[in-house]
């Protein structure tokens, strides 16, 4: 045996080890699904007029009820128990899910990715102006005080 046959014979059997371990790859693991924004919006003392371009909100919406809406940056306004009127934005974002993990070596298969958390916001209707938060939803979170206000459209 020559030199350079021993070194084609070492070059086959290492190529056909590589080629039977990436056959033996396992399947990525799948991605987290994003998390879901809702918004619920709250005053102390009604009547209350609240205009708004979220698309999310019904046409009269719930003192307190949180309601399902998209990411994006929406304008308010609203007049207050007194005759005030009060406008601004607010942000409404996602926590997206996370990225799945390859698979492994020997069909081990990835872990698939954590969903992302629901996020929840309110715009508080004060009389002394807006106050908007956002955060983590918690389960106590979806509460009513059953007062109701017509959404008017700018």
């Amino acid at each position: 045996m020559t030199m350079r046959s021993v070194s084609r014979t070492t070059l086959t059997a290492q190529l056909t080890l590589l080629l039977l371990l990436a056959g033996c790859v396992g399947h990525p693991g799948q991605d987290g699904e994003d998390g879901e924004a809702w918004i619920a919006y709250t005053w102390e003392t009604g009547p209350i007029e609240f205009y708004s371009n979220d698309p999310g909100l019904p046409p009269v919406i719930v003192n307190g009820q949180y309601y399902h809406t998209s990411p994006g940056t929406y304008f308010f306004n609203y007049l207050d128990w007194q005759g005030t009127t009060w406008s601004g934005e607010y942000t409404i974002w996602i926590n997206h899910g996370q990225a799945g993990e390859a698979g492994g070596w020997f069909r081990s298969d990835g872990e698939d990715g954590a969903d992302g958390v629901d996020t929840c916001f309110e715009l508080l209707c004060l009389d002394t102006g807006p106050q908007y938060s956002g955060g983590d939803c918690e389960e106590e979170t979806f509460t009513t005080t059953g007062e109701t206000a017509r959404v008017m459209r700018p």
